[in-house]
């Protein structure tokens, strides 16, 4: 395995408080976070025509936005660390 993926490995399982505050702000409970992965899997159309279409919307928007900001905060910390603490000589 190569240091820039245990790199990015180990700031995963270091940035699980990251996770836990991103979905703190973005969920009530872990029902509204299951809708959310639900509404992901459910076809578009489907929900149109069972009237949850701005529902659908709206959880797949916080889905991708939690997702975003969770691989977003872990890339951010590998660039600066690989860039600014490990080229150092």
């Amino acid at each position: 395995m190569s240091p820039h993926a245990v790199l990015i490995v180990s700031l995963a399982v270091v940035n699980i408080p990251v996770y836990y505050f991103l979905y703190r702000m973005l969920y009530r409970d872990a029902q509204e976070f299951l809708d959310a992965i639900r509404f992901w899997v459910k076809p578009d159309l489907w929900s149109l025509l069972d009237g949850e279409y701005w529902d659908d919307l709206w959880a797949e928007m916080k889905l991708g936005v939690f997702v975003a900001g969770c691989s977003g905060a872990v890339m951010a910390e590998a660039y600066l660390v690989s860039t600014h603490i490990l080229t150092r000589t």
